[in-house]
């Protein structure tokens, strides 16, 4: 059964977030996150979200292995309140977020952050009405066995390494947003792999921003190194989905690790 949610996504959401603080009660320091699915959208003045879903943190220091997992989801977020206004649509299974780190021994420290799918279903599409023709959808992803992972070394006074990692058995993404064409992936995806893009649509596979000493996207406020990869990365740029313009970004598989 698939429930309907207006802005905030609840329910299973709820359920990933119960037992690890985000946002202003979470504790302060390094520390790894690993978010399953988040989508967030702003449309006709409208700002909507469907997620984080299975969403684990990391201690502030200390050694720690956290994980986080949901069965199944089905959810359909409705992005703005129009005669046929746009939904997105999410079916999922085997959804998992894991967390770990060794902890500062030796002045070394290892922190890894990992999602992984068995299957994915997302459909971005105009909404219907009874007596209307079904729409063919402006976005339709679908996917499986797909694996995100970081790892960040940190050697303290001398160097860090980082890693990520993305791979997926099967990927097909497909849709009016990309001229009703189909592309598809299957395997290990490159750090910033660019399977899309337009004006108003791109889609990322791996997609990898690291902070820390040299490199280029360093954040000056960011509390130290750190390696944040997404498997499917897609922005929205006032893309026209059900006569409506929708703005927005969907993470799939998130996982920093830091």
């Amino acid at each position: 059964m698939i429930a309907e949610n207006w802005g905030r996504s609840a329910g299973v959401a709820a359920l990933a977030l119960a037992f690890y603080p985000f946002g202003a009660e979470a504790q302060q320091g390094p520390q790894s996150v690993a978010t399953g699915f988040d989508a967030k959208f702003i449309s006709q003045g409208a700002a909507t979200e469907l997620g984080p879903l299975a969403a684990v943190r990391g201690a502030a220091a200390g050694r720690y292995d956290y994980s986080q997992g949901l069965a199944t989801v089905s959810q359909t977020l409705v992005l703005a309140r129009t005669a046929l206004g746009p939904t997105l649509s999410l079916q999922a299974k085997g959804m998992t977020s894991r967390v770990s780190s060794s902890g500062t021994a030796n002045e070394s420290r290892v922190s890894t952050g990992d999602n992984a799918f068995k299957s994915l279903a997302l459909n971005l599409n105009s909404g219907w009405r009874r007596g209307l023709a079904i729409p063919p959808p402006a976005l339709l992803i679908s996917g499986q066995e797909i694996v995100s992972s970081t790892t960040l070394n940190t050697v303290h006074g001398a160097h860090t390494t980082s890693l990520g990692l993305v791979s997926v058995g099967r990927l097909t993404v497909s849709g009016q947003l990309l001229g009703n064409q189909q592309l598809s992936h299957a395997g290990q995806a490159r750090p910033n792999t660019r399977l899309y893009d337009s004006p108003t649509l791109t889609i990322f596979l791996n997609r990898q921003t690291k902070s820390g000493p040299g490199e280029p996207d360093t954040d000056s406020s960011a509390a130290g190194p750190s390696i944040d990869v997404s498997a499917i990365d897609i922005e929205l740029r006032g893309a026209v989905v059900g006569g409506a313009k929708v703005t927005g970004h969907i993470r799939v598989g998130e996982a920093i690790a830091q």
